[in-house]
């Protein structure tokens, strides 16, 4: 899985295929971390070259990406003996790539506050 969405960095250089190196998730806190690596392009990434950019997300309880769902274990005769909280039964690779997508930050400008949608959010979904 991969995003692809030409973007320039501050020294001018054009990167164009964005694949996730990192996810950090604490459920308990219900915070996590994304980290995008950027490349030239696809090419570039599967001939082993180094990426030239990155970015990073972050996500805290109210806009947390990763929700939990509750499992639970049950013996022979199908009594509930315990119950475990874990995530969700998608990936949360595609769940970080769809939350990267999603992502708002706002802005206060002029007093108003004003609603930024992620750089990425038309990014292309490459699977």
């Amino acid at each position: 899985m991969a995003l692809v969405k030409k973007l320039s960095n501050r020294f001018g250089t054009t990167t164009e295929y964005w694949r996730i190196d990192t996810i950090t998730l604490n459920n308990i806190s219900q915070n996590g971390t994304a980290t995008l690596l950027g490349y030239v392009n696809q090419k570039q990434r599967k001939a082993g070259k180094e990426p030239i950019d990155n970015r990073s997300f972050s996500w805290q309880k109210m806009d947390y990406a990763f929700p939990l769902v509750g499992v639970d274990i049950k013996d022979m005769d199908g009594k509930i003996i315990d119950h475990i909280d874990g995530l969700n039964e998608k990936n949360p690779f595609e769940l970080a790539y769809q939350a990267i997508k999603n992502k708002k930050t706002t802005e206060i400008k002029d007093g108003r506050e004003i609603i930024i949608p992620s750089e990425f959010s038309d990014a292309v979904d490459l699977k």
